[in-house]
């Protein structure tokens, strides 16, 4: 069964039955630092201390403050991968210079397509018995 939605200013968080956690943020949202640390708030609850692929919805989102961007380094959350989907060709180019400058601790990977997203994400899956380190 699929957990309940959590809806932020900005965003519809919940973890899939496919054990993938989701944020899709809202039309025309513009994130701010405070919200970025309430999604970090959400999605830690999430994650009950264990590893988690993520797949991130930036396809409608308006702006991001630059102070979001610095943030990803201090985030809560514990995430083996983000998968981050994104509309057009410009919101790769920025997307790929934002990765380079920013160099995030996990693997992250740019996708226009959700199904390729998701299959990628697969990739990273653990069964319950890594996750409770057996």
């Amino acid at each position: 069964m699929e957990n309940e939605v959590i809806e932020t200013r900005t965003a519809r968080i919940w973890l899939g039955e496919d054990g993938i956690i989701r944020t899709v943020f809202l039309t025309n949202s513009e994130l701010t630092l405070e919200d970025a640390k309430e999604i970090d708030t959400v999605t830690s609850g999430m994650t009950d201390g264990k590893e988690y692929p993520f797949l991130i919805d930036l396809r409608k989102i308006k702006s991001v403050a630059r102070e979001v961007r610095n943030y990803g380094s201090e985030m809560k959350t514990r995430r083996n991968a983000s998968a981050l989907l994104i509309s057009s060709p410009l919101s790769r180019v920025l997307g790929n210079l934002y990765l380079g400058i920013n160099k995030p601790i996990h693997p992250v990977k740019l996708f226009v397509s959700e199904d390729e997203a998701i299959k990628w994400l697969k990739g990273f899956m653990e069964t319950e018995d890594t996750r409770d380190g057996k």
